[in-house]
């Protein structure tokens, strides 16, 4: 059995984790805008969202650091540009996952004697 306490790890996890819960806030607030999707939208919406705060960020917050007078970015414009690229990642998202299945049903797709169109409207 161990001795060491569980609590240092979870504050090095939470530690590790504060950065990035402005961008879960942000995705999390946008599920407002998908009113139209199932359940299985919905989670993907959100996982397009916490992706975008996770990966877009940062290399958003990167480019504006490039000509940010003064030096260091400070952590609440960091906190917003992840709270807005979730926030819009996530919105982005819902739209896309009502559009396609709607610009599917028009496709057709004809390769010699192989024909395939989506489902009629």
């Amino acid at each position: 059995m161990s001795d060491q306490a569980p609590g240092p790890n979870l504050m090095a996890f939470l530690k590790g984790a504060l950065p990035y819960l402005p961008g879960l806030a942000g995705a999390a607030l946008s599920m407002a805008f998908g009113e139209r999707l199932g359940v299985r939208g919905k989670a993907l919406s959100l996982i397009v969202g916490v992706a975008t705060a996770l990966f877009v960020a940062p290399g958003f917050a990167a480019m504006i650091s490039l000509v940010w007078p003064g030096g260091a970015i400070p952590q609440e414009v960091l906190s917003l540009i992840g709270f807005s690229s979730g926030l819009f990642g996530m919105t982005i998202c819902a739209g896309l996952i009502e559009w396609v299945p709607k610009w599917m049903a028009k496709l057709k797709v004809k390769l010699g004697p192989l024909e395939i169109e989506g489902g009629g409207e």
